[in-house]
């Protein structure tokens, strides 16, 4: 190992450089780094030259990450007159349009950080704002929430990796640009960006948006549903600008360079500009950045009569990436992009030895040049790539594509046709419209096979295994049996096929792991959704959900980290605050059963879900109504009693056609939840005593009362609620709650709220953010 270190020292620097800044985000301190970084530079002045640089490499890593992490004083939340610079291409989401702002002043002062603003009332016309705009607006500035789930994503941090610190809401018709647009190279490359998005919607009329993808790292035009099938059949790649498209990109620009009379040696200086202009009209994403480096360098190795060596070009690459941006390695494009050069350089020659001892077609010659070889070479590579990505899929995504070998099997030579077709037809578009549609039409068509083959492989039985996160000694035994693996050390022949062949043991083992781990008696996690409801309850292995929150709140994030199906979703009524979220809970978690109040279809605004809910019992989830009196048994000592509604119940409102549900695991451990129904229709309702009230409509006025509250005698009540307008929770409900007595609280200010039976049968409750028990 040490051999292969010192022949290519850059491949160690980068892997120790790695290690430190991975260290960093799991909290090493900034002190050890410099440490590090010190100890090396005194092995250096002891002649130990690689240790020293080792050591420097982990140091630096370390220190990079953690000052990286430090942010400065954050404005305070309120309203501000907002005065700053468009800094990002406007985005169009539904009825509103994001972008980022810099050199940002709130009331005249100086923020310190870049903002991301949201603003509202989009009425199809943004095109006033443009890149290097200067605006004014009275705008609410807000702090992006961190983790405030367990398993739940991190917006706070995400944008941070951007260096946005801040968020900014205000309607778009209130804004007003007081200063133009001047030149700038950006706002250059995103006009050209978007006059080509045009060009590419009237060549490719049927994937206009994948196009805009692949060849301009647009996706925000790509439906999401179709998103979900090119990750199921494991060929996502394509949908970003990679090396793939880089590749392809800078063999066209060179056979085109050839044609005009350059030389060999003329045409490689002139690359550079050709690839880095490529790569900033794309937006600079990580997997493009590496390509074109790697590019450059593997490139530059033959120019120069050199050996060219791809894993020195991919160290390369990786530090010079990390050095601009730190924060930017923990990016699911950055890792995965190295993850899968990474495996083919690592694995493709033994897979590719692998296969190649099955092969029975060495006596015809033809067979074997045209068919087989091309075909199992690229098996292998597929093979490879999939094996490289599979720690950071796992890791990001929780879901492994099962048939990604075969689905670019028909993949790959499909973009091998298209890609070049389709930069063909833009530029033969700018001389002859017609030609260019001609030759579009045919690049389209082709990528309509790939998109239906996608959807085909994504509903194949068992697509993808659902997989929860691996612990830190799983990823280091991977990437110790994947360099075992390699050509690159020596080792015995026998003990490369081992390490091979235990690469998807380990994925076995991290799901196996996870099945044998005990499981809870009763947890009940009341998730923060913003203003909305939904509670996870986990019981003896089984999950169950009641409410799902509005759409994208949050619980699929949760769930999909769990990697685990759901026994159940229970709907209390059809308000998108509680219902509205079903679809994405259905991606993230299978779920076999979907209970509704008996009254649902008689409910005013019941119609808004029927959609989802056809899409689903078509799917095979048994839609399931209930009563009052009927009982689910969730676990063997856990069970869900219906008090309301009763049969044959026609509600006025559809707050008052909310289920309420008694959540009874003994006892010492009852929760009563209740949608946002109103309590004088529960004052009435026998066997409301429990430990742990939700509390009825987000403290809204009509959903609590001093004679509910006496009957139920809660000793923790949970309020389930967010930003609103409505004044939630109600001062006059939080001074029931205070007479009761009962312990108050929010998962606006403790994150999720977990409730758990301890070993006396009882409840305890703990907030994920504040720790208090």
């Amino acid at each position: 190992m040490m051999n292969f270190v010192q022949k290519r020292p850059l491949v160690g620097f980068a892997a120790c450089m790695a290690l430190g800044m991975a260290s960093a985000f799991l909290g090493v301190h900034w002190a050890i780094g410099i440490a590090l970084f010190g100890a090396g530079a005194l092995l250096l002045l002891f002649r130990k030259g690689l240790y020293g640089m080792l050591l420097m490499a982990a140091g630096l890593g370390v220190t990079l990450v953690c000052f990286a992490l430090i942010k400065p004083p954050l404005p305070g939340e309120g309203e501000y007159l907002l005065n700053a610079k468009v800094v990002s291409r406007p985005v169009v989401e539904e009825n509103r349009v994001k972008l980022t702002l810099d050199e940002v002043k709130l009331d005249g002062q100086p923020a310190g950080v870049r903002l991301q603003a949201y603003f509202s009332n989009y009425d199809g016309i943004s095109n006033f704002l443009r890149y290097g705009q200067h605006i004014e607006v009275q705008a609410r500035i807000f702090l992006p929430k961190g983790q405030t789930n367990p398993h739940g994503f991190d917006f706070a941090a995400y944008l941070w990796s951007q260096s946005i610190g801040a968020c900014a809401s205000a309607p778009l018709d209130e804004v007003q640009v007081t200063r133009p647009a001047g030149f700038s190279l950006m706002g250059a490359s995103i006009e050209l960006s978007e006059r080509l998005s045009r060009r590419i919607d009237q060549l490719f009329p049927r994937e206009s948006a994948l196009f805009t993808a692949m060849l301009l790292g647009d996706q925000s035009d790509l439906d999401e549903a179709f998103k979900r099938d090119y990750r199921a059949a494991g060929i996502a790649h394509v949908l970003a600008v990679s090396g793939l498209h880089v590749g392809y990109i800078a063999w066209i620009v060179n056979r085109l360079l050839l044609c005009l009379g350059l030389s060999r040696r003329q045409s490689f200086w002139a690359m550079p500009v050709f690839l880095f202009g490529y790569v900033f009209l794309t937006g600079c994403s990580a997997s493009a950045m590496r390509a074109a480096l790697m590019y450059l360098m593997v490139c530059g190795g033959w120019k120069q009569g050199r050996p060219s060596d791809s894993m020195t070009g991919l160290a390369l690459a990786f530090i010079v990436l990390a050095l601009i941006d730190p924060l930017g390695v923990q990016q699911a494009g950055f890792v995965l992009s190295f993850s899968a050069v990474a495996g083919i350089l690592l694995l493709y020659r033994p897979i590719r030895a692998l296969i190649g001892k099955l092969d029975r077609s060495k006596r015809h010659s033809w067979l074997r040049q045209r068919i087989v070889a091309p075909a199992m070479s690229s098996v292998s590579v597929s093979a490879a790539a999939q094996l490289g990505v599979t720690p950071a899929t796992i890791q990001f995504f929780h879901r492994l594509p099962l048939w990604s070998v075969v689905a670019n099997l028909f993949a790959a030579p499909l973009i091998a046709l298209a890609f070049p077709m389709a930069i063909a037809a833009l530029g033969l578009s700018a001389i002859s419209m017609e030609a260019g549609r001609a030759l579009g039409f045919v690049a389209d068509g082709l990528m309509h096979v790939m998109s239906l083959g996608a959807g085909w492989v994504a509903s194949w039985p068992g697509a993808v295994l659902r997989l929860p996160s691996w612990p830190v000694y799983l990823l280091a035994l991977y990437g110790m049996l994947m360099v075992g693996a390699s050509e690159y050390i020596r080792r015995p022949k026998a003990v490369g096929l081992i390490c091979l062949g235990l690469l998807p043991a380990v994925c076995l083992a991290g799901w196996a792991m996870d099945r044998l781990e005990p499981r809870e008696e009763l947890l009940v996690s009341f998730l923060d959704v913003g203003q909305g409801d939904c509670a996870l309850v986990d019981t003896q292995g089984s999950l169950y959900l009641i409410d799902t929150g509005s759409e994208n709140s949050g619980a699929e994030d949760v769930l999909t980290s769990m990697a685990r199906p759901l026994e159940a979703v229970f709907l209390t009524h059809a308000h998108e605050d509680h219902a509205g979220n079903l679809m994405e809970i259905a991606y993230a978690a299978p779920m076999k059963k979907i209970y509704l109040p008996e009254c649902w279809a008689r409910t005013p605004d019941s119609e808004l879900m029927d959609e989802p809910l056809r899409a689903l019992e078509r799917a095979g989830v048994e839609i399931c109504p209930l009563k009052a009196g009927d009982v689910v048994k969730l676990s063997e000592e856990t069970s869900a009693k219906v008090l309301f509604p009763p049969e044959g119940y026609t509600p006025e409102t559809g707050n008052e056609g909310s289920m309420v549900l008694l959540i009874d695991s003994g006892e010492g451990a009852r929760l009563l939840i209740a949608g946002d129904q109103s309590a004088q229709w529960m004052e009435g309702l026998s066997e409301l005593r429990a430990q742990v009230l939700k509390v009825n409509h987000h403290g809204g006025l009509n959903g609590t009362s001093g004679a509910l509250l006496r009957r139920v005698n809660p000793a923790l009540s949970v309020i389930s609620v967010g930003h609103n307008s409505y004044g939630h929770p109600k001062e006059r409900v939080l001074e029931l709650l205070n007479r009761a007595p009962s312990r108050v609280m929010r998962t606006d200010q403790s994150g999720a709220v977990m409730v758990r039976k301890n070993e006396s049968g009882g409840l305890e409750a703990a907030g994920w953010l504040s720790g208090e028990e």
